[in-house]
């Protein structure tokens, strides 16, 4: 981050682009400024990248359900799962306290792969398997 920013006259704030590198734990980051001798600080926290894998994704072609399971390195993570062919968001799973699940009807014909993304970065995709 840069050692100095100018906030022009009649601004009250300016955007400045923060490079950090990986954390192996969620890390609070304490961000000083000083201006006029008076000094102001606030903490932002910082947290590890995460790894997704799917333990299992079914489509029943008896009930038209769609199940996805998962698992991801960092518990608080919440992830989207999408319909690989065309991007659609199917719905958003949180963290069960053994893993993730989501249960969907599928939206349309039998979906072949899907695609998971954490709000934490992490990115994963796998085939669907059909089950009569």
């Amino acid at each position: 981050m840069p050692s100095t920013v100018t906030i022009q006259g009649g601004q009250s704030s300016v955007s400045f682009p923060v490079q950090a590198s990986g954390v192996s734990a969620t890390t609070a980051v304490t961000l000083s400024a000083l201006y006029n001798g008076t000094a102001a600080s606030t903490t932002v926290t910082v947290a590890p990248v995460d790894k997704i894998t799917i333990t299992s994704a079914t489509f029943s072609q008896a009930t038209h359900i769609l199940t996805v399971n998962a698992t991801d390195t960092n518990p608080q993570a919440t992830l989207n799962v999408y319909l690989a062919s065309n991007n659609q968001l199917l719905g958003t799973m949180f963290n069960q306290g053994g893993g993730y699940t989501l249960q969907v009807q599928s939206p349309s014909g039998t979906p072949s792969s899907v695609n998971l993304v954490s709000n934490l970065g992490a990115k994963t995709g796998r085939g669907v398997a059909v089950i009569p």
